[in-house]
């Protein structure tokens, strides 16, 4: 049972590093200071204004259950700023740790929150 309990926390660590690092590399190709990407809530709020224009959102990512339908929004929206459709952000939602090195370190290319009209 440790062994299994082993590999799910080296597990999450590795998904966590890898997250870590791709944002890091979005916030960069956003015009954004890399590190902004390891500081808590601020890296929220970084994220909303990237997305949205405004980081105001990030208080609703407080209020439980609402928050989950407010990050598939965001998510939505921040493949749209990369210049991708439903499609990318059907992976940004299932397939996270993949899509988001796509994002980070593919030929994408940030337009600015201005880019959606929704």
């Amino acid at each position: 049972m440790q062994d299994v309990y082993q590999i799910m926390m080296t597990g999450g660590l590795l998904i966590s590093i890898v997250s870590l690092i791709a944002w890091w590399s979005i916030f960069k190709k956003a015009g954004y200071k890399g590190w902004y990407a390891i500081i808590p809530l601020f890296n929220v709020y970084i994220f909303c204004k990237l997305t949205l224009g405004s980081g105001w959102l990030v208080l609703t990512m407080l209020i439980p259950i609402f928050n989950i339908f407010i990050l598939i929004y965001i998510l939505f929206r921040l493949s749209v700023v990369f210049q991708h459709g439903l499609l990318f952000t059907l992976g940004l939602i299932f397939f996270y740790p993949i899509f988001i090195l796509i994002l980070a370190f593919g030929n994408s290319k940030y337009h600015g929150s201005a880019a959606c009209y929704f």
